[in-house]
């Protein structure tokens, strides 16, 4: 079992067509997952913006996944990277 803690930045889903996507992706993901601790908060990403500048992040929603010291930050339309940073798997995207 591991201990996952998430931010969400995210925009209103009826503007946002990624945030719905990757919405859902993480849902789904949890769901069939119920051996992993997941804590998720979520925030406004126009309320936060100078908080997402700092991330580098490049689009909505921004996803940040701290998985034991690693933190992984996903954004836009990026769902199997998200399952990936879940799964502690996120290593394979660095290049």
């Amino acid at each position: 079992m591991a201990k996952i803690d998430v931010t969400i930045y995210s925009l209103p889903e009826d503007e946002c067509g990624y945030c719905r996507l990757m919405k859902g992706t993480f849902t789904r993901w949890v769901k069939d997952h119920p051996q992993h601790e997941v804590t998720a908060v979520t925030l406004s990403a126009k309320d936060n913006r100078e908080a997402l500048l700092e991330t580098g992040a490049t689009a909505a929603p921004v996803y940040i996944v701290k998985r034991g010291n690693k933190e992984t930050v996903v954004s836009g339309r990026n769902p199997d990277r998200l399952t990936d940073a879940l799964e502690g798997l996120d290593s394979i995207w660095d290049m």
